[in-house]
């Protein structure tokens, strides 16, 4: 298949890629345009009110639909996020991220008047959001704000009438009023909170005693009608969901005044969207599963609320929200497929077009001092080397799997276990350090590592478009250099070069004549600095080597291809006796080592980079290098995004923890990504 062919497939891949992203965005807002059943309300006949995505529903006592008023009658723009029941028995409704309470006729559910609650300063942006509230026999009403961290109170009018201090909640969701105290919840504490109906001032607290997994967050919250306690016989104080991180799925709970709990039976894993008492049955709406479920006082699953029709149509929406989820996996993992096709029709692309440079530069290592292997041969010296700590690796993986089906009971074995994977550990690390030391001094395996340095001039056109007529390699080698970074060192029939080098990228920073070494010899510990006595301590072999120059500048680092450098000291050390005979230099090396760089491009490249990692090494055209570094921006950018969008619409808590891991890894990323475009350029720019 020619290279053009492949680079059209590429491309054609890409763009069914980004056809299968837009299918996949368009199915997911379809989706979520489907919400289903959501808030409800009782009535004291026992009729119900639930929102229906943009509609209302009204269902009599026995669950038959009596009317369906639908968005454009109700005069609202948006869905009903909360329903509670007025004092006056009107319908109160809350619009999703309106701070207006509508008061809606309960026959009809036409808007009858509205309260537009006057919000202090600090509450303000609280005041449309993951609120929820209620009201007291006088007509004042509550309002937990969710992020807001406080509960407001207000008159019948709106009029502010005070909030909790600052500081009493870590979130705050559900609340209900029992004569002159108003209950609430402190969301991420686990606990229920007793204010004063005046004062609003904390009375006492109910912390939650079983802690439940996965489920630590409180969600909505109601006077429970519950059976009373069958250990203590005590009543119930409240009915309320946990839900778990994000807040979505959970359960529901009665809550006993010590803290104990009685869980109300789980099918599945439930989307508590509301839950409010029927007499002596408990209704939650179950954004799962699209249906209204029911229990008993004594916490036994009922039935589901509703006639066969509603159930129906309530399945019938299920069924398409589905469908429009399955669209969405389907098409994004399209994407991701086609996307990696198209990525590796590109590359294969890419490496035919360098195959072909390099087979037009004449590439030669008749003369080069490290053994060239084959990727199996590789691959067998590997096994020979360190097969058993593999099958060490393999024990030990297999031993802490084995732990999980153990049971807690047989303590001695699993301490006896413990112990065996503790010593395994340790042996396997030492028979690794003496087989790597082994293997770096044995002469057959310098193939395997020195491979990096044989592979550039196997992969990368560089050394062979900047060499002289009839230059070829004899030794080559990677010099880890600390504080510097990493270099490639290449003696040549005719050069010492020095080049700059990343994970991918090689890039000529200063040629010497062969007579310009001035010595090359081992290091000893006086003359080390910090970091290279730290890296001493590694023992996996590998010498720490300098090398002087004429000119008064010199390299020091340490590497592993202690064969190659011996190679080189006996040749310079030849060297002194004939000096070789210099060819002329090829017009290609002319040019680029004249070119010059305009430091202020570098600036921009630099901060292109750390604003969008990738972006500056593709302005150097490095484009494998810049992909590299984009494909690991994106995933540390979505996180980032999402932590700070919930920080700064303060949706949930982050712990501090999340905060610092997230934020050091995305800029760890953008530094390296910015560095690495200034390290490269800087080298080039000193030529």
């Amino acid at each position: 298949m020619s290279i053009k062919l492949l680079k059209a497939i590429a491309i054609m891949l890409l763009m069914a890629a980004i056809a299968c992203v837009v299918g996949a965005i368009l199915a997911n807002n379809k989706s979520v345009d489907i919400q289903g059943p959501s808030a409800l309300v009782v009535l004291p006949d026992m009729t119900v009110w639930v929102s229906v995505d943009d509609a209302l529903w009204n269902l009599n006592a026995k669950g038959k639909r009596l009317a369906l008023v639908d968005g454009s009658t109700l005069g609202v723009d948006g869905r009903i996020g909360n329903l509670v029941l007025h004092p006056n028995g009107q319908l109160v409704a809350q619009i999703r991220n309106d701070p207006t309470l509508y008061f809606l006729d309960p026959e009809n559910a036409l808007i009858k008047s509205h309260l537009t609650p006057q919000w202090p300063a600090e509450l303000v942006a609280h005041g449309s959001s993951a609120i929820n509230y209620a009201f007291d026999e006088n007509g004042r009403v509550a309002i937990a704000t969710g992020g807001g961290h406080a509960v407001a109170v207000f008159d019948a009018t709106g009029v502010y009438l005070g909030r909790t201090k600052p500081s009493l909640y870590e979130f705050s969701n559900g609340l209900w009023w029992a004569a002159n105290s108003l209950w609430t919840t402190d969301t991420n504490r686990q606990q229920l909170v007793e204010l004063d109906g005046e004062t609003f001032a904390e009375k006492m607290r109910v912390t939650l005693t079983q802690k439940l997994g996965a489920w630590q967050f409180l969600g909505m919250a109601v006077a429970s009608h519950g059976n009373a306690s069958e250990k203590t016989n005590a009543p119930a104080l409240a009915t309320l969901v946990r839900f778990g991180n994000g807040m979505t799925k959970g359960h529901v709970t009665d809550v006993f005044n010590d803290g104990s709990q009685w869980d109300f039976p789980v099918n599945g894993t439930p989307q508590p969207r509301d839950i409010k008492w029927r007499g002596n049955e408990l209704l939650m709406v179950d954004g799962a599963s699209f249906a209204i479920k029911r229990y008993s006082a004594n916490h036994e699953a009922l039935a589901d609320f509703g006639d066969t029709q509603d159930q129906a149509e309530l399945s019938a929406l299920l069924a398409i929200r589905d469908n429009y989820q399955n669209q969405y996996h389907l098409y994004f993992g399209a994407a991701v497929l086609i996307f990696l096709l198209g990525l590796s029709a590109a590359v294969t692309a890419q490496y035919m077009e360098k195959m072909l440079t390099m087979k037009s530069l004449g590439v030669g290592l008749s003369r080069l001092g490290t053994p060239v292997l084959s990727s199996y041969s590789r691959f067998v010296m590997i096994i020979k080397i360190f097969w058993p700590g593999m099958v060490m690796f393999t024990v030990l993986s297999l031993l802490i799997l084995g732990m999980k089906w153990i049971p807690g009971s047989f303590t001695e074995v699993r301490l006896g276990m413990l112990l065996f994977a503790f010593v395994a550990t340790i042996l396997s690390f030492i028979f690794f350090v003496i087989s790597m030391r082994r293997a770096v001094a044995d002469p057959a395996c310098e193939g395997l590592f020195n491979f990096r340095a044989v592979q550039f001039f196997q992969s990368d056109p560089t050394f062979w478009k900047l060499r002289n007529v009839d230059e070829l390699p004899e030794e080559a080698f990677l010099l880890a250099s600390g504080k510097v970074g990493l270099h490639l060192l290449v003696l040549t029939n005719q050069r010492f070069l020095v080049f700059a080098a990343n994970f991918r990228d090689r890039t000529l920073l200063k040629d010497y004549a062969r007579q310009d070494i001035r010595s090359v010899r081992l290091m000893v510990s006086h003359e080390m600095n910090w970091l290279q006595k730290l890296h001493r301590l590694v023992p996996v072999g590998g010498e720490f080597i300098r090398i002087e120059f004429m000119d008064g500048t010199e390299l020091a680092g340490v590497t592993l291809a202690q064969h190659a450098v011996r190679r080189i000291l006996q040749q310079l050390q030849a060297a002194e006796v004939a000096t070789p005979v210099f060819g002329e230099v090829s017009s290609v090396a002319q040019t680029i080592s004249s070119r010059k760089v305009d430091r202020e491009t570098v600036k921009y490249q630099c901060i292109a980079s750390f604003l969008v990692p990738g972006l500056g090494q593709w302005m150097q055209g490095r484009s494998g290098t810049a992909l590299l570094f984009f494909l690991i921006w994106i995933p540390l950018m979505m996180s980032a995004v999402v932590v700070a969008w919930t920080l700064w619409e303060t949706l949930a808590a982050v712990s501090p923890s999340t905060i610092t891991y997230t934020a050091a890894a995305y800029l760890f990323v953008c530094v390296v990504a910015a560095g690495d475009v200034w390290r490269m350029q800087e080298w080039r720019s000193k030529k």
